[in-house]
């Protein structure tokens, strides 16, 4: 006869704590006159309802007096067994047996038992008495093998002082029971367990993160999402989560690897069918009926997945938990997950004990490999699967492997975290795949509005295809920069590589300079390839400077790297399809040739070996930005009047530059301008007037430059006009100082003069006369209302401010260090926002106005090196100054008394003063922190 029983293995179930694997969970033994119908059949189908691989004999295997072998290999074949006594389960010779068989088990390979005392007294198990006794006294009487007879009884008493239920009639539903029971051997048999592994570093916090989108403690309906790129750990987290929390639900389903699994014909129906069989479904053509389930969708990669599996989520009952792992952001945007948890990279403490653990298998790395794991640690940025790889690799390996190792990776990735990596870049459209290759080879940390510029160029749709790259967790995009994990970066070096390893000649694309000197140095090459969209020959020592600031050792770091480049006068490369030329220390004095930037988007020839761009005119209309930074030996620029798209021309640093062709003023859509430290430059041409979208001119740095264009107020979207060390006189009187926010005049040592409009500056925000001519202020200051800082120190001839300053409401730093200012005006009382006053060395200042009391926000007052005599009593209205610097006044005599009002006070300097005594108020300076009288000699 063969046993019918219960048991389902599914791909989500193993239970890697067991040294060998086992067919069943549980196996019942009982007594069937008295419970196979009733209490032993809804055990049973509970149990088979959480998952649980149970074993119940059936009925025609219990005929004849010896048990059924099939009976003792299910026992074998079972990890625990469940025993129902009850009052005539010691009447059965069979059940005896059972047990006899069980408790071996449970002595020779850690079987698990758990008795139920069911309407019976344990004691009478145990010893033997009652029903149990009254069996015990016919076998005596009946049997003739005392040994067996004894083994029962040793049996039945090692049953009974096992910790297990008493179920007694009066305790009331026995479901309340059976679920106690289902629960308790659901957890400490791990039914359902997924296998997580081993080393799971830093795995707390994330899970505490999960747990918390999850509210546990909430009735409601919660699906989670779990995203990230590939080998960061989303499943591991699933899984432990599935773990530690399936068991509080009836239904639980661990549904793994879809988006592999779903590419095989018919994965998608088998994968539907294992979450039906897991949640219990009934037919598979039935209607769903709501119940509390725990499901995780592992690693789903399309839509149509979630559709099939999960559909609108109509079925799940009250208290349901769904978490959806994918590399796919969006996709549980359109899933309308009820929240979603972004998996982080490790911390460098994480990740080194990580990789420590898989290279050196002990917490710590061992003395003499500290710095090479390290260098490991950094190349992994993080992401787990490289950890483990990596160390996993390198274990028991010496240093010069190490070493080797690392050179090898420097070039060529780990193809097992290269695989799992370029799962992502497989489910990316043609656009997206072309777009992340460009991100990954190209713009490393670039500004996204720069990349989105180029990739629109080549008709790539930026904004859309980087919100897909960003879902797909490829890139990132904080502060508006694109970002790439070093390892995402490396899998896209790759798959440009991959078909032609050694020939870069036949790559799609150049970035790297060892590779790009190779191929262009191959005429032919380099010649060959026509559709080149993007050719950046990176000198890599940009990648660190701001705002194109370039040092001398910089420079000639540049131009030593460029100048091993060896290319001939007819050196030629295809350029019709170019959309960005980048090419630090480019080598030849012009262009090629055949240079035909028709499509060109961006050029960059930054420290630059040239003389003259090309000859002639260039059809370049879709060209937007021309960056020729310390291009040294650059005499002229070529005619504008083809590129009348063109927004940013910088030619900082060319110092051979000698004028500006006049065509400049066809540049309708220029914005940016940067002429700095062209220090040949003496004046521009008078049709700067026409560029009326600019809105940055700087130059600063520009020591010839003596006269500005008359301008006739068409440049009114000029925000920033820098001329930081000009030899200029004055600004025109025509220009629209209206649109201004930042002028800056610092060391222009000949400007004497404001124009007449110059108080019209109401957008003014920043303004810098440091060290200029200026005698003196527009007298309607006052309109300035938005500058936040005036300084004017060490503008020698400066004698007088105007009488109306009182409305610059947001003024809060005035600097005159080193002026000729003999006083303020009583208006400066107004200043209400003012935080710092600095009339230092002010050599000539006397008088200090009487009514400042107004100046709630002042904190710091710094009077040293003035001739002034005394301080108006209203100086103890300023309650926020911290700071009162009156040293070396030499003529300075008298402290005013209410001094002692100023209770934020925490620095009186009044050495080298005339100060004979202090007020007594002085007591209430309570945080007065410093008072200095040295060299007061009258004190």
């Amino acid at each position: 006869m063969a046993s019918t029983s219960f048991f389902r293995a599914s791909s989500s179930s193993s239970t890697p704590s067991m040294a060998a694997p086992k067919i069943y969970d549980v196996f019942l033994s009982f007594r069937g006159k008295d419970t196979r119908y009733t209490f032993t059949d809804h055990l049973f189908q509970a149990l088979v309802k959480r998952g649980i691989r149970t074993f119940r004999d059936d009925e025609q295997l219990r005929r004849g007096e010896a048990i059924a072998p099939e009976l003792l290999k299910a026992i074998e074949d079972s990890r625990s067994s469940v025993i129902i006594f009850s009052e005539n389960y010691a009447h059965s010779r069979w059940c005896l047996d059972e047990l006899v068989k069980i408790m071996d088990c449970q002595k020779d390979v850690g079987h698990t038992v758990f008795p139920i005392f069911y309407h019976v007294d344990p004691s009478h198990v145990r010893n033997q008495t009652g029903r149990f006794g009254e069996a015990f006294v016919g076998y005596e009487e009946n049997l003739k093998d005392n040994v067996k007879v004894g083994r029962w009884r040793t049996a039945l008493r090692e049953a009974g002082n096992l910790s297990g239920w008493h179920l007694q009639l009066q305790d009331g539903y026995e479901s309340n029971y059976i679920k106690k029971i289902t629960n308790r051997i659901f957890r400490q048999l791990n039914c359902k367990r997924v296998d997580v592994g081993t080393n799971l570093v830093g795995i707390g916090s994330r899970i505490n993160k999960v747990n918390l989108l999850l509210h546990m403690g909430s009735n409601d309906i919660r699906i989670i999402g779990i995203y990230g790129v590939g080998g960061i750990g989303k499943t591991t987290i699933a899984k432990v989560i599935y773990n530690e929390l399936s068991w509080e639900f009836e239904y639980m389903s661990f549904v793994e690897n879809i988006g592999k699994i779903s590419n095989t014909q018919p994965g998608l129906l088998l994968l539907k069918n294992q979450l039906r069989d897991d949640i219990q479904y009934g037919d598979r053509g039935a209607t769903m009926i709501k119940k509390k389930v725990f499901i995780v969708l592992d690693d789903v990669d399309h839509f149509e997945q979630l559709e099939c599996l999960l559909g609108n989520g109509g079925w799940l009952g009250e208290g349901s938990r769904v978490i959806i792992t994918t590399r796919n952001k969006h996709l549980l945007t359109v899933q309308r997950v009820d929240d979603m948890y972004e998996v982080p990279e490790l911390n460098f403490g994480e990740a080194k004990e990580l990789f420590n653990l898989y290279a050196f298998q002990q917490n710590v790395p061992k003395l003499e490999f500290i710095n090479l794991s390290h260098c490991m640690i950094d190349y992994c940025q993080g992401l787990p699967i490289a950890l483990k790889v990596l160390g996993s690799l390198l274990f028991n390996k010496t240093i010069p492997q190490w070493e080797s190792e690392l050179h090898k990776l420097e070039r060529e990735p780990e193809m097992e975290i290269h695989n799992v990596l370029k799962r992502s870049y497989d489910g990316l459209g043609r656009t997206e795949k072309n777009m992340l290759l460009d991100v990954a080879c190209f713009f490393g940390d670039e500004d996204k509005d720069f990349v989105s510029r180029i990739l629109d160029g080549c008709n790539f749709h930026a904004e859309i295809g980087l919100k897909n790259l960003n879902d797909m967790c490829l890139i990132t995009i904080p502060y508006n920069e694109i970002q790439m994990h070093n390892l995402i970066r490396q899998m896209a070096w790759e798959i440009v590589r991959e078909d032609y390893p050694h020939k870069p000649n036949k790559w799609s694309r150049l970035w790297d300079p060892c590779d790009i000197d190779s191929a262009l140095t191959t005429y032919k090459g380099i010649r060959g390839m026509t559709s080149l969209r993007l050719l950046k020959v990176h000198s890599g020592f940009f990648a660190y400077m701001s705002n194109h600031v370039c040092s001398y050792k910089t420079y000639n770091g540049i131009v030593k790297k460029a100048s091993k480049m060896k290319l001939g006068m007819d050196f030629e490369f295809p350029s019709y399809e170019l959309r960005y030329l980048c090419w630090d220390g480019y080598p030849l004095k012009f262009l090629p040739s055949n240079f035909d930037g028709e499509n060109l988007i961006e050029l960059h020839l930054r420290c630059s070996n040239i003389k003259q761009l090309w000859h002639g005119n260039k059809y370049l209309e879709r060209l937007k930005v021309i960056d020729m930074s310390h291009s040294k030996k650059l005499i002229q620029m070529p005619e504008f009047s083809s590129m009348s798209n063109l927004e940013t021309l910088i030619l900082y640093g060319c110092v051979s530059l000698i004028e500006i062709c006049p065509s400049i003023g066809v540049l309708k859509k220029l914005t940016t301008l940067d002429l700095r430290l062209c220090v040949k430059l003496k004046c521009l041409p008078s049709s700067i007037i026409n560029l009326e979208a600019l809105v940055v001119l700087d130059l600063s740095g520009c020591s010839r430059f003596d006269k500005f264009p008359e301008i006739q107020g068409n440049m009114r979207s000029l925000k920033e006009l820098r001329l930081y060390g000009t030899a200029i006189r004055e600004l025109p009187n025509g220009i629209d100082l209206e649109s201004i926010e930042i002028l800056d005049l610092r060391f222009c040592f000949k400007f004497e003069k404001f124009p007449e409009n110059g108080a019209n500056m109401k957008s003014l925000k920043q303004l810098y006369l440091e060290h200029t001519a200026v005698k003196e202020l527009p007298t309607g200051i006052a309109n300035w209302e938005s500058l936040p800082i005036l300084a004017l120190s060490y503008c020698s001839k400066f004698k007088k401010f105007p009488k109306k300053i009182g409305n610059m409401k947001s003024l809060k730093l005035l600097r005159l260090i080193y002026t000729a200012i003999k006083d303020l005006p009583d208006s400066v009382g107004d200043l209400e926002y003012l935080e710092v006053l600095d009339l230092s060395n002010c050599s000539k200042f006397q008088k200090f106005p009487k009514m400042v009391g107004n100046m709630k926000s002042l904190k710091e007052l710094r009077l040293n090196n003035t001739v002034v005599k005394d301080l108006p009593d209203s100086i103890g209205d300023l309650e926020n100054l911290k700071v009162l610097d009156l040293s070396s006044c030499s003529k300075f005599q008298k402290i005013p008394e209410k001094v002692g009002n100023m209770k934020s006070l925490k620095v009186l300097c009044l050495n080298n003063t005339a100060v004979k005594v202090l007020p007594d108020s002085i007591e209430d300076l309570e945080n007065l922190e410093v008072l200095d009288l040295s060299s007061c000699s009258k004190f």
